[in-house]
């Protein structure tokens, strides 16, 4: 270690001072090897301002909101299925009351005016009939809306509205609208026994449209149809009496999205392998 001292004082710090004697005391000559520590990191926690983006809570909003969506989501599945199973069982009973009282082979409105009268608690479970749900939720809902969404003027002439009407932007506006009172119909399905099927729609979910089916001999029942697989039939009326109307066909594969998420979704035409079974020569020629 005098060797190490010696050649410190000579060679090291005499570069500095002529006397290596002169130098400071407080300069160690002695060469010390000692690990060197880390240092610490502290971590820092962020720290949130109680401002409109925070509750009364100390909680963020959005994680409020996205915990009440799936549990909105979650409930609101539960309760449409109760209501279709319920609905589909009062329809049933409502059909043997008519059968029971020799009132099956009354009209359609006379059926639900003898119910409304007569059995007013079962005529309060059983769904609305397709006739009051056609003025109010088509006409009077889905029609004003799908108008202003697609720029047609219903008051001009059919043959000038069908001329300014540009039908591929029509096509792009419908991929990402709200079918909810849309009135559509089962063109070509996998399924042989949903063809021909028409109704208004209740629910637009992700796989399925929920319609009330327009039964023309007896109580209007709700149906579930399918959207892989399937080609709806949808009409847009041009005219504001709903005489003249557009009449297009739609892909269900393509529409198996929520409705609130096709907002949002950019639809490409890349992907073209569901696309195969609508150009099958069996679906074709059927």
């Amino acid at each position: 270690m005098n060797e190490t001292t010696n050649f410190i004082k000579e060679q090291l710090l005499s570069k500095s001072k002529f006397n290596p004697s002169e130098l400071e005391e407080r300069v160690n000559p002695h060469l010390v090897v000692a690990p060197i520590a880390k240092k610490k990191i502290k971590q820092t926690t962020k720290k949130y301002n109680i401002d409109s983006k925070v509750s009364k809570n100390g909680v963020l909003k959005h994680l409020l909101v996205q915990n009440n969506y799936r549990m909105t989501n979650k409930l609101t599945k539960l309760h449409l299925n109760h209501f279709i199973k319920s609905s589909n069982k009062h329809i049933k009973e409502a059909n043997y009351v008519l059968t029971k009282n020799d009132k099956a082979k009354l009209e359609k409105k006379s059926m639900y005016e003898y119910l409304k009268t007569e059995k007013s608690d079962l005529y309060k479970k059983i769904p609305i009939s397709y006739e009051i749900l056609f003025q109010k939720m088509f006409k009077d809902m889905w029609v004003p809306y799908i108008v202003d969404v697609l720029k047609i003027d219903p008051t001009a002439d059919y043959k000038t509205s069908l001329s300014k009407l540009n039908l591929n932007v029509c096509l792009t506006k419908l991929a990402i609208c709200d079918f909810n009172g849309c009135k559509i119909k089962v063109v070509k399905s996998e399924n042989a026994g949903n063809i021909g099927k028409e109704g208004i729609v209740l629910w637009d979910s992700q796989k399925t449209f929920i319609v009330i089916e327009n039964n023309k001999l007896g109580l209007d029942t709700i149906k579930i149809l399918n959207k892989s697989k399937t080609v709806f039939e949808i009409q847009l009326p041009i005219t504001e009496n709903c005489k003249h109307s557009i009449i297009f066909h739609i892909i269900g594969d393509r529409l198996m999205y929520r409705s609130s998420d096709r907002v949002g979704k950019k639809f490409k035409n890349k992907n073209v392998k569901d696309l195969m079974y609508y150009i099958n020569a069996e679906y074709l020629s059927s």
